[in-house]
């Protein structure tokens, strides 16, 4: 069998072999701007079926196949398009190209990491 195909191929296989999970977990942002681009990133990330942010509480949830993806990968992702998260620190030059807004540190509260509002 061509390799080109059976790589699509055991993608699909893994994928299906995951779960449906939810999780929930801090993203510092300062205005909708910073939601948007939060996630559209979620979004784009492979695996991804739906993802939110809430401004009060800087909070995003998302559900995934985790067969493709995990919570980890996810933050990762996020924090690579300049957002700190609870696992990871912001990628700086990504954080200079966000809009001013999006470019200030709100330092929210370890609580507020942790889910609590």
């Amino acid at each position: 069998m061509n390799r080109f195909l059976l790589i699509p191929l055991l993608l699909l296989l893994f994928a299906c072999g995951g779960e449906t999970q939810t999780r929930t977990f801090f993203v510092e942002g300062n205005c909708p701007e910073c939601g948007d681009i939060i996630v559209k990133t979620l979004e784009r990330s492979p695996g991804v079926e739906a993802a939110k942010w809430d401004f009060e509480s800087s909070q995003a949830t998302v559900t995934y196949n985790s067969g493709l993806t995990d919570e980890e990968n996810l933050q990762e992702a996020v924090a690579e398009a300049g957002f700190s998260t609870t696992f990871f620190d912001p990628d700086p030059v990504a954080r200079e190209l966000l809009p001013p807004c999006c470019q200030e540190s709100i330092g929210r509260s370890l609580l507020q990491q942790q889910g609590h509002p």
